[in-house]
C-alpha cells in the first residue's frame, strides 16, 4: 500500500512540469515586440536581425547604417576619422566584422 502511494505521488510529481511548458518558436523568441518585452534595447534587436540575417547567407544593413552609407565621401571620411579617434563613437564594424586569426589595421 505504501509503495503505491508513492509510486502515485512521483508520477504526479512527475507530470506537474509538462503542464506548464509552452511552445516558443525562434521566430517567436527573436521578435522586435518579444524582445522589447524582455527589458533589451532596440540595438541588440538589431544585433538579432543582423545575426540571423548572417546566419542564412544575407546582408543586412540597419537604418542607421544606410544613412552613414548614403554620406558624400567628405562626410564618410570625417565620420570614419571620428569614430576611429573616438573609441565610444559607432562606426558599425561591431555587426559585420569577421574574426580572422590575423591582425589588420580595422582591429584597431
Amino acid at each position: 500500500m505504501k509503495l503505491t502511494k508513492v509510486l502515485l505521488l512521483t508520477s504526479m510529481m512527475m507530470l506537474i512540469p509538462l503542464c506548464a511548458n509552452s511552445a516558443i518558436t525562434v521566430d517567436q523568441s527573436t521578435s522586435k515586440e518579444f524582445v522589447m518585452n524582455q527589458g533589451f534595447s532596440e540595438d541588440t534587436y538589431e544585433i538579432i536581425t543582423v545575426e540571423k540575417n548572417r546566419g542564412v547567407g544575407k546582408e543586412y544593413y540597419t537604418a542607421a547604417e544606410r544613412r552613414d552609407r548614403e554620406l558624400n565621401p567628405v562626410l564618410r571620411f570625417f565620420r570614419k576619422l571620428y569614430s576611429y579617434t573616438d573609441p565610444g563613437a559607432q562606426d558599425f564594424s561591431f555587426y559585420h566584422h569577421n574574426n580572422n586569426p590575423v591582425p589588420v589595421y580595422s582591429d584597431l
